[in-house]
């Protein structure tokens, strides 16, 4: 996919201005329940208490956190290889978004740029991958606001937000004023779980536990929906 603009603006001005994404920051998934065993990753959507989780494999989800936490290792990852190779290829990342979602599957897309070009090319990735390359070169993230929409969960507990400097992302603190305990029903723990249970069965072709783990989302969704709206009233 190929993006040019002949009227003066560049693709990357037309990009940002795309009404159907919004602004996403990646949360440290650490800090959002302790307890919970699935790899996920996590972004906020900008101006909004909408969370989409991604579940990922557990290599994606602790090179996320290592960059998060600035934390280097004794070899580069693969996404700081590839940031080496587009600066030495004079290729810049431009951002990249999550796009969409095909049954059970996420789908993203990474925006590249020669160097001083206004034309930008985009290329297919997993969001995990996409996530990790846009902390490794400090581009934003954006989401389909209609996904977020309908995946976002809200977290039920109180948070505090602090920057993560020079990055514009930012990370999820647990209030130091909460004393969970670890029994205490945890609605967005129990909607990851369904998610990998949905994702497990359909990559190992069980599609009728798929699709029962499928309906049982929708159910759980529903429900937790209409807590969150009686909460409202």
């Amino acid at each position: 996919m190929a993006l040019n603009d002949n009227q003066g603006s560049s693709g990357e001005d037309m990009l940002h201005a795309d009404e159907d994404f919004r602004e996403a920051a990646v949360i440290d998934a650490s800090r959002i329940f302790y307890h919970a065993a699935v790899p996920t990753i996590f972004l906020k959507m900008e101006a909004s208490d909408l969370v989409l989780p991604i579940v990922v494999n557990g290599q994606a989800s602790q090179m996320l956190t290592q960059a998060l936490k600035k934390e280097t290792g004794a070899r580069p990852t693969m996404y700081e290889v590839i940031r080496e190779m587009c600066a030495t290829t004079k290729m810049e990342v431009k951002m990249v978004r999550v796009t969409g979602r095909v049954v059970d599957t996420y789908h993203a897309r990474i925006y590249l740029a020669q160097a001083n070009s206004n034309e930008i090319v985009s290329v297919d990735a997993k969001p995990s991958d996409a996530i990790n390359i846009a902390v490794a070169c400090n581009v934003k993230i954006f989401v389909n606001k209609n996904l977020m929409e309908s995946d976002g969960v809200i977290p039920e507990y109180k948070t505090v937000w602090t920057d993560l400097a020079g990055h514009g992302f930012a990370r999820l603190l647990p209030d130091a004023r909460l004393d969970v305990a670890d029994n205490q029903h945890d609605p967005l723990a129990e909607e990851i779980i369904l998610i990998k249970n949905m994702s497990i069965a359909a990559n190992e072709e069980r599609y009728a536990d798929a699709a029962r783990w499928r309906d049982e989302l929708q159910k759980f969704r529903t429900k937790n929906k209409s807590r969150r709206l009686h909460r409202q009233v």
